[in-house]
């Protein structure tokens, strides 16, 4: 029987309207910048809390600082798995944000096209290869590569890549909304072609590309149950705010300082933040508890073909 993601017991949520308060509990977390970093985003003078580059995550989950690591969902139950880590997960916070850009192309391409995708075998390439394959029967076998999301800006920017013209970019937002106008300027005209999530319903029937998860250690459970319901409590309320993209948000980014400062604790600053999240569109793909009710990492590595995990590698309190 295929597993689901435990969901948590909660107390009320706060209303969404209410002032922001520093979680001053025990719990202690750390974050790679970027969208996850952004749904802390009224935390930023918590000391309990460390955002970091993404490349500094993966030793997290093996070491003993932190009480919650958020990190990439499957990459990390790759690494709980491999490691025999004191993590399960407990929650999965964003399920979406990658999309397929035409670089002065507005037909989707062909086989003989060159393509630029990001982290080569990992879930984002994954979602890519079955989804080109399955819904658009592309041949992908001559696709390209940079490490992460944030390598393909300077493609869409100029067209090219390693001195190539490349006619079409897997991206992911805030990386798209936060370079169209360089790519404007540089006289490249960006369009977007796909929405991948969408396409992942359409193939799948399932509503949500498992990204990144929020990882509990496992031994501190029991003794620290009301504080982790109180984090996660607080948690649901700020990613509801960010999904209807509440004034507060950028309220409580923009206290705690100008654009550079904010790209330094979040690794994205609150004018692009609201670009991508205006009007509901959510394009940073969080995920709310009630997603999270009906969501089956299991279900969701079955149909790329990978392994599955066990009840012991998901937290449950």
């Amino acid at each position: 029987m295929i597993k689901k993601v435990a969901t948590l017991l909660l107390s009320a949520l706060f209303l969404a309207s209410c002032s922001k308060e520093v979680f001053t509990g025990e719990i202690k977390w750390v974050s790679p910048l970027g969208a996850p970093s952004i749904a802390f985003y009224d935390q930023y003078d918590n000391s309990n809390w460390v955002s970091q580059a993404a490349s500094l995550m993966p030793a997290e989950l093996q070491g003993n600082m932190y009480d919650a690591v958020v990190y990439d969902s499957i990459t990390g139950l790759e690494s709980i798995k491999m490691n025999d880590s004191d993590f399960a997960l407990a929650r999965v916070i964003t399920g979406g944000n990658f999309y397929l850009v035409g670089i002065n192309h507005t037909e989707m391409p062909t086989s003989t096209s060159k393509i630029v995708a990001f982290q080569k075998d990992k879930v984002p390439d994954k979602v890519f290869k079955k989804v080109a394959s399955d819904r658009w029967g592309l041949d992908t076998s001559n696709v390209k590569y940079v490490k992460d999301a944030s390598e393909t800006a300077p493609i869409l920017k100029t067209g090219k890549y390693q001195s190539e013209d490349i006619d079409y970019v897997l991206t992911a937002e805030p990386v798209f909304s936060a370079n169209k106008s360089a790519a404007q300027e540089a006289g490249i005209t960006l369009t977007e072609l796909k929405v991948l999530r969408d396409e992942w319903r359409e193939l799948t029937g399932q509503n949500i590309i498992v990204q990144a998860g929020i990882f509990v250690r496992k031994s501190i459970i029991d003794y620290k149950k009301d504080k982790l319901n109180e984090w996660f409590t607080r948690l649901d309320t700020r990613l509801e705010n960010l999904i209807s993209n509440n004034p507060i948000v950028g309220d409580e980014m923009n206290e705690y300082g100008d654009a550079k400062r904010q790209q330094g604790r979040y690794g994205v600053a609150y004018p692009i933040v609201n670009v991508v999240q205006k009007e509901g569109a959510n394009r940073l793909g969080f995920v709310t508890k009630a997603n999270n009710e009906e969501l089956s990492v299991n279900a969701f590595l079955t149909a790329l073909g990978l392994s599955t995990y066990e009840d012991s590698y998901f937290a449950k309190f």
